[in-house]
């Protein structure tokens, strides 16, 4: 339990010692990214044989937030069946450069390229007729990544559940909360579907948003599926927001990425039913995903298999000191 606790506080002290160390003004409106430096916590999640397939973002050196479809072979539509994670060796998180390509073919020399250890997928993720919830996924690196001005942490606004629900509500709550989102998802409009993907980008790209009401979400959302006329999305911890040009917005292969607002990430990309259309999207918010997080660390630490979701385990999978050397190097490698 000593060894949990330190855990906790280290990573709670490398959150407070990045945030005063990031300058978020260098985020800009824009279609593309001009430099990696102004979202240096974006990762790029490419599946082999396959290439890119989400997004994500780095929490900290040895971990990688995703969404639970990207990291999973299908989502269960059943409560008694856990989601299965992909094979753990099939995945490359990429981080540091704007260019989604084959890691062995990007020539950018801030790359960081790295493989997992360890995938935790949140045990309530399900498909409830067509309806993500609980979307959250983990990645735990094989090797840290090493901090500098192109990869960076992301800022959370709490690693502690109630004060990320308070502070989450003030966002929300306020109409002029600046947010966007990221990614190397499909470049097209119109309906998501597999008989019609489109391209995916060669560089990041990014999409101003605003967020919307829930009575706004289900009166938009309720001709795709009418199951959205008593959705309740605050229940399910789920977010809307629709572009701010209103014909913009994410689409398949930003799934994963965050959803950031106020220079703080407050959800990740989950679902839609259209791309680049007025039709809105939808993001998984981060308190479950912050509450669940450290019953993940904690069945990590102690090396056990994770006993509130199923893993994928690399055979060179990480001893709890591996995981407190790491922690406690995140700290020095920002002070």
């Amino acid at each position: 339990m000593i060894v949990f606790l330190i855990c906790l506080v280290s990573f709670e002290i490398f959150q407070l010692v990045n945030t005063r160390h990031r300058n978020d003004s260098k985020i800009v409106g824009g279609k593309y990214v001009a430099d990696i430096r102004q979202m240096p916590w974006l990762v790029n999640i490419q599946m082999e044989d396959v290439g890119h397939i989400c997004g994500g973002s780095v929490l900290s050196p040895i971990f990688v937030v995703s969404a639970c479809h990207c990291l999973v072979n299908e989502v269960s539509s059943d409560k008694d069946k856990p989601s299965v994670a992909v094979p753990v060796e099939e995945l490359t998180f990429v981080a540091g450069t704007l260019q989604s390509v084959d890691p062995e073919k990007n020539d950018d020399p801030h790359k960081q390229t790295r493989k997992a250890d360890y995938l935790l997928i949140h045990p309530k993720c399900r498909d409830e007729n067509r309806i993500q919830v609980f979307d959250y996924a983990l990645a735990v690196l094989h090797k840290p990544f090493l901090f500098n001005d192109y990869v960076k942490s992301i800022n959370i606004l709490s690693m502690q559940n109630h004060t990320f629900e308070e502070k989450l509500g003030e966002i929300v709550k306020n109409p002029k909360s600046s947010c966007y989102v990221a990614g190397w998802g499909e470049v097209r409009r119109g309906p998501i579907g597999e008989e019609d993907e489109g391209i995916m980008s060669k560089k990041l790209k990014m999409m101003e948003m605003n967020l919307i009401s829930d009575d706004k979400c289900r009166e938009m959302f309720a001709h795709n599926n009418e199951k959205f006329e008593t959705f309740d999305f605050k229940k399910h911890h789920q977010l809307c927001a629709i572009g701010s040009n209103r014909w913009g917005s994410d689409c398949q292969g930003d799934s994963g990425g965050p959803l950031v607002c106020e220079g703080y990430q407050i959800a990740l990309v989950s679902y839609g039913f259209q791309c680049g259309t007025s039709s809105p999207g939808t993001y998984a918010d981060l308190g479950p995903f912050v509450e669940w997080f450290n019953e993940s660390v904690l069945s990590y630490v102690y090396g056990r298999k994770a006993s509130t979701a199923p893993a994928a385990r690399n055979p060179h999978s990480a001893s709890y000191g591996y995981v407190l050397i790491n922690l406690l190097l995140t700290i020095v490698a920002v002070s």
